[in-house]
Parts: C-alpha cells; sequence; structure tokens
C-alpha cells in the first residue's frame, strides 16, 4: 500500500512540474544565448567557434521537424529533462538494488535550478543528461560486463563532448575516480579503456577537424579569453549564492552526506564512492577556479550536477527529517520558481528582479515589428544589427537569415560569438550599411561607454542619421535606428537617472538648445521635469564631444508619493523633425 502511495505521489509531482515547464516554455521569446544557437543551427558546422556543436545540431532538428515556434525548439531538451528522474531513480536502484525509494528523484526535483534549466534550450540540460547517463551505463557495464553497455557508455561520453568544455571537465573527474576507486576490476578498466574510450574519443573529430581550420578558437576564448585569470576575492559570494539557490535544508543535507570519517568511507560500496568522490571534486573545482576564473557570466548553476550525484548515491528507505525537510522545501521552491516565471511572463512592466532574469528572453517580436515598419516607411531591404544577440533575434522572429548583417560589438567579443559571426558571413563591413536600416541597441552599451561608441559607429559607417527610437513595453531595452547618411552624425540622447530618498535626479546630454521638455512617467503617472542646462566641462566621459554643440541638461525633483518608484523618462525635441526619445526604464 505504501509503494502504491509513493507511485502515486511521484507521478503527481512529475506531471505537475511538466505542466508548470511547458506553460513557462511556451510563454518567453527565445533567450538571447538561444536564438544564437538557433541562428548556428541554420549553418549546421561540425563545430562552433565559441561551443562544440551539439545544442546547434539539436536546435537545427528541432526547427525541421516541428512548427517555427521557441516551444518547440525547447522540446527536445524538455525531453531529456523529463527523462532525468527515471535515470536519477536508474543509477540509485543499480547502487541500492533493494531499494523502493523515491526520495533520489524527489531530492532532484528539489532543486530549483533543475527547473530553470528545463525549461531553456541550453547547454546545461544536455550536460546534466549526459554526465547522469553515463554513470548510469557504466555502473549497468561494471556489473554485466557485457560489450554492449560500453558501447553505449562509449557513444554518450562521445556525444557529452559536443555539448560543452564542462562536460570534459566531468568525464576527467569521474576517468580519474573512476582509475582510483575501480584500480582492482581488471575487466572493467580494461574494457572502458579498449571499448568506451575509443568510441568517446570519435566525438572530438568535429571538434577538432572544425578548430584545426580555425586556430582553436575554441579552447582560445573557453579557456583564456573569457577568464582574467586573477584572484578575485569577490568569488567568496559563491557560497552564500549556492545555499540560496538550492536552498538551505537541500545544502545541508548535501554537507551532511559527505563523510566525515575514514571508517565511515571504507564501509561505503565502490559505486559509491565514484559518485560522491566526482560530486565533491565537481564542487570543489568549482569554487576553487571560481576565485580565477570568469565571473563576469551567470555561473551559479554550475555545481547543479554535484548535487545530482551526490543525491543519487545514498538510500533513503528511512529517510531522516532532514531529507523529509529538504524535499519539501526545495520542492515548493521549484514550483515557485516556475510559477514566477510564468507571472513574470505576463508581467508589464518588467519588476526589477524580472527584468535582470528574463530581460533578454522579451521583447524581440515588439523589435521585429518596428524594425518591418522602418524598412518599409524608409525603403529598406536590409537590416545591420549591432551584436550577436539582436541580429540572432531578429533572424528568428523573420524566419530568415538572409539581408541580416552585424556589426564588432564589446558584447559579441565579450560571448566569444564575433568570430562565428564572420564564419557564418554575419559579420559586416561598413559598405553593407546603405541600404540597411541599422539597429542598435543602446542599452547593451554600458552609459560611460555610449558616446564613444556612437562616434565611433559614426565614423566606421560614414555618418548617421537618426531615424527613429523605440522602448520594449516594459523599458528593459532602448533601441535606435539609423540609416546612412554622409555628413550627418547623429546621437540619440544620453539619459542617466536616480532616486533617493524621495528626489529624482539626473541629466539628459543633447544637442545645444535643442531640449524642449522633459516628463518623468510611472506606470499612468506622469509630470513634467522642469531641467537646466549645464557645460559638459570637465566630464570625462564628454571629452570627445565638443562643449559647445552639447550640453548636460540636469534635473532634479521631488515626488514624496511615489519615493520607491520605477520610472523613465522622455525628451522631446524643438526639431519636430527629430523623434522623441524615452529613456530605459530607472528602477529605485
Amino acid at each position: 500500500m505504501k509503494q502504491k502511495h509513493d507511485n502515486m505521489v511521484f507521478y503527481l509531482v512529475f506531471a505537475l512540474l511538466a505542466c508548470c515547464q511547458l506553460f513557462v516554455m511556451s510563454q518567453f521569446e527565445l533567450f538571447g544565448d538561444e536564438a544564437f544557437y538557433w541562428l548556428e543551427g541554420q549553418h549546421l558546422a561540425w563545430s562552433y567557434a565559441e561551443l562544440p556543436g551539439l545544442t546547434a545540431w539539436v536546435m537545427a532538428f528541432a526547427e525541421w521537424l516541428f512548427p517555427h515556434h521557441p516551444f518547440f525548439l525547447r522540446l527536445i531538451p524538455w525531453l531529456a529533462a523529463a527523462c532525468l528522474p527515471f535515470l536519477v531513480l536508474a543509477v540509485n536502484k543499480l547502487i541500492h538494488p533493494q531499494s523502493a525509494s523515491h526520495h533520489p528523484a524527489h531530492l532532484f526535483w528539489s532543486l530549483p535550478l533543475v527547473g530553470l534549466v528545463s525549461v531553456l534550450s541550453l547547454p546545461d540540460i544536455w550536460l546534466l543528461f549526459f554526465t547522469v547517463l553515463c554513470v548510469f551505463l557504466f555502473l549497468q557495464a561494471s556489473k554485466k560486463h557485457h560489450t554492449f553497455w560500453f558501447i553505449l557508455l562509449g557513444l554518450a561520453l562521445a556525444l557529452g563532448i559536443n555539448v560543452h568544455l564542462r562536460f570534459w571537465l566531468v568525464a576527467a573527474i569521474i576517468g580519474t575516480v573512476t582509475l582510483i576507486t575501480y584500480w582492482h576490476h581488471k575487466t572493467t578498466l580494461f574494457k572502458l579503456i579498449t571499448i568506451s574510450l575509443p568510441l568517446a574519443l570519435i566525438g572530438l573529430i568535429p571538434i577538432l577537424y572544425f578548430n584545426l581550420q580555425h586556430d582553436f578558437p575554441l579552447l582560445a576564448f573557453q579557456l583564456k579569453d573569457r577568464h582574467p585569470w586573477e584572484f578575485q576575492l569577490d568569488h567568496l559570494y559563491f557560497i552564500p549564492v549556492q545555499i540560496l539557490v538550492t536552498t538551505p535544508f537541500v545544502m545541508l543535507l548535501f554537507l551532511k552526506l559527505i563523510p566525515k570519517s575514514k571508517s565511515y568511507w571504507s564501509k561505503l560500496k565502490a559505486d559509491q564512492k565514484l559518485l560522491i568522490s566526482t560530486a565533491l571534486a565537481h564542487w570543489m573545482l568549482y569554487f576553487l577556479l571560481g576565485f580565477f576564473s570568469d565571473n563576469l557570466r551567470l555561473n551559479l548553476h554550475w555545481p547543479l550536477l554535484s548535487y545530482v550525484l551526490l543525491f543519487c548515491a545514498f538510500s533513503y528507505n528511512k529517510p531522516s527529517t532532514l531529507v523529509k525537510w529538504a524535499i519539501g522545501s526545495g520542492t515548493i521552491a521549484h514550483f515557485s520558481l516556475l510559477i514566477t516565471l510564468a507571472f513574470w511572463s505576463q508581467q508589464t512592466p518588467l519588476s526589477q528582479a524580472n527584468q535582470r532574469i528574463t530581460g533578454h528572453a522579451q521583447g524581440w517580436s515588439e523589435l521585429a515589428e518596428t524594425t518591418q515598419q522602418l524598412m518599409q516607411a524608409h525603403r529598406k531591404t536590409d537590416i545591420l544589427a549591432d551584436h550577436f544577440m539582436t541580429s540572432a533575434a531578429l533572424a528568428y522572429q523573420f524566419d530568415s537569415i538572409k539581408n541580416i548583417n552585424t556589426l564588432p560589438h564589446p558584447l559579441s567579443d565579450k560571448h566569444g560569438r564575433s568570430l562565428q559571426l564572420q564564419i557564418m558571413g554575419f559579420q559586416s563591413p561598413s559598405q553593407h550599411a546603405e541600404n540597411s536600416l541599422i539597429v542598435i541597441e543602446q542599452t547593451a552599451i554600458k552609459l560611460q561607454d555610449q558616446v564613444e561608441y556612437y562616434q565611433m559607429l559614426c565614423q566606421q559607417l560614414g555618418g548617421l542619421q537618426l531615424l527613429s527610437q523605440m522602448n520594449t513595453k516594459s523599458g528593459n531595452k532602448t533601441y535606435h535606428f539609423f540609416e546612412q547618411h554622409k555628413g550627418q552624425c547623429d546621437m540619440p540622447a544620453l539619459f542617466y537617472g536616480s532616486n533617493k530618498d524621495s528626489i529624482y535626479r539626473g541629466w539628459v546630454l543633447t544637442e545645444k538648445d535643442q531640449l524642449a521638455s522633459l516628463a518623468w512617467a510611472h506606470t499612468n503617472q506622469k509630470r513634467t521635469v522642469p531641467f537646466v542646462q549645464q557645460g559638459i566641462e570637465g566630464h570625462e566621459m564628454f571629452s570627445v564631444l565638443d562643449p559647445n554643440d552639447y550640453v548636460l541638461n540636469s534635473f532634479e525633483a521631488s515626488i514624496s508619493d511615489c519615493s520607491n518608484c520605477d520610472y523613465q523618462l522622455t525628451a522631446t525635441f524643438k526639431n519636430h523633425s527629430q523623434p522623441k526619445q524615452t529613456s530605459q526604464r530607472f528602477y529605485p
């Protein structure tokens, strides 16, 4: 009777989580990186400059098989994610044959980050899937010694190698631990070396083929360019962040399950030692490397695999109170995250947290619609976009990769996408601008770098005329649209604002004597804001501008009834041919 009840609970949780995940998948537009992997999939290659090819290959297959919609691009990775609870249970059953508990799967679901990686078509879910699959296949092979399982293991490793360099790291850890833990299993090691390893190395062939042609950009970016390789004390945030994203009880269980004594360690099975050693080595490696490696990008999900592997290693036939609390609190957090994402997909305007987390997965359809209208109005046949996300998202929205080119941009360099854009024929020289609508995301450039960027862009393209501006409905992104115009060098207004103690302060950089009015707006509240012109002399970020041509329009306003409001500023100009411009959303 108890087993039947446990089965019902397992499948109920599975069904509820699946429904929540599928709903979230259907509501969000493609995340910027997802759009770029789709774009790579439209240029099928053996590998790519910043990543191996599997993610792009899967997206190309999904695009061929299913209708053109973000939900369907995410469906195959989601199916892999849906298999993972069953793989976790299968691994646990191989280690503890007498166990009939579903607790390992529930602990898997108690990790909220599992929900996040399950709803996106990114390499992370494939890393998790192929690692757990390889562990399952290895345990099967080591117990049955049948050649079939060693062949499957080699093929799974070959596919995993084509996901990400982080899989290489996991495979290296597991391989090292296997040699140490199973050194007396001569038959297992022999078949691993003679069957699985050669098949796994086949997975390197497409990567080597591509990288030999392009001077190994994959290694250059992943191992050198993206990392400072200098000590960064601020990486200490890693520990409190991991406690937060795994939830406290789950992290406490993770720490409690770590063997504390030699006598306890000696009683463990070899299979348990394999998973525990791999999980701890994986977690510690990311903790230590983080002091020297890339902290600019979101990396809080990197140790996710460590928790999954450790939770697979133990029997939970008699779960402790801590296990029950971990499962309960973690699963609630998992559901809460998915419900929050579902709510955020409908939220207008975006809250600050929503903007920071989902901003790159919203607003693309608005951008495409405005771009299409302006191309028709100004008789433009091509698009010249600023960076890789704009190009990829517009290409996806238009369901066409034709007539889109991309300018050199710091964001493309930062994410290692510049070379890949060149290889695919998207990195555009300035001569492509004549018949192009030029699309620039102002919010992709730091405020202190915007003047220099626009001046460089104007010089590179031989002149710019500002045609229009748009903010996504959430206000989290600001776009400007230009056309090439010799002898003219328009620069959009630059906005800065702050909110402290109900006093709103800031400035708007415009051409001298051109600002007619400045308005403050929060949802339905709108107010005119007085401003005073000030010179730009002495401001280093404006040093390339002529102080006779540009001014800072400074403002200060007390809005006591909206002390913690987010807001936007709108500048109207005396020259009616100059488009009205609205700032990005400023948050308190």
